[in-house]
């Protein structure tokens, strides 16, 4: 037992080594230990990212809902634009019709005028006998 008892407390070469040994075990123990647990989620990560979800399933329908309008407003600009070009091909359709429709008027007008003036200058001229 006393041998054991100066082994135990003198730090001899063998002794050194051996502890440096497990020291450098351990260590290399504990490093492989920390990086496992450097990639677990915390407590406070899972609640963010729950709530982060919480927000996202809040927000999904809503901009669902936007893309609705927004494709509506589109299909509806399209249709509008097609309206649109259909009544100004119409208003300038009229107002061809309506300068032809004029030009004929005033054609027939000048054309019965010029009848009247013929007629009168006929009549005029024409010397009727007894």
């Amino acid at each position: 037992m006393i041998e054991m008892k100066e082994m135990q407390q003198q730090p001899g070469p063998n002794n050194l080594n051996e502890y440096i040994m497990t020291l450098n075990t351990m260590s290399r123990q504990l490093e492989r230990l920390d990086e496992r647990t450097r990639d677990l989620a915390t407590r406070a990560d899972l609640e963010i990212l729950r709530k982060e979800l919480v927000r996202r399933e809040a927000l999904e329908p809503r901009l669902t809902g936007l893309e609705r309008q927004i494709d509506g407003v589109d299909q509806d600009r399209i249709k509008d634009r097609a309206a649109m070009e259909k009544r100004i091909e119409t208003v300038e359709h009229e107002q061809m019709t309506r300068q032809d429709r004029l030009w004929l008027r005033i054609g027939q007008g000048t054309a019965f005028l010029a009848f009247i003036i013929a007629l009168f200058e006929f009549l005029t001229h024409l010397k009727i006998t007894p």
